[in-house]
């Protein structure tokens, strides 16, 4: 698995393909080397994003988000669902255990 302190000139960084191909490929017991059906998708991804680099990023509902270069906006991470603000949405179904005397 990788960390942020990689050999490298720079000290790169994994970009999020090549990180979560790893933790894929570990978890699955896939040796390196070896083939997986999932290769194909993995080199596609890569090759769209290299040809579509983030042009912004920006915070989104406890997430981070990214612009490509084709106008194409999306979420880092998978959305956590809706969540919901105010009095009406979170209705209070709970049940004093206190007696008024």
């Amino acid at each position: 698995m990788f960390s942020t302190t990689l050999n490298g000139a720079s000290g790169e960084l994994p970009d999020l393909i090549l990180f979560l191909q790893s933790v894929y490929r570990k978890e699955a017991g896939i040796p390196a080397g070896l083939s997986d059906p999932s290769d194909s998708f993995i080199e596609w991804a890569r090759s769209y994003l290299d040809k579509h680099r983030p042009s912004e990023v920006f915070a989104v509902d406890n997430n981070y988000g990214v612009q490509l270069t084709d106008g194409q906006r999306l979420q880092i991470c998978p959305s956590l669902g809706t969540t919901s603000n105010g009095d009406m949405a979170n209705s209070d179904n709970s049940v004093s255990i206190m007696r008024a005397r």
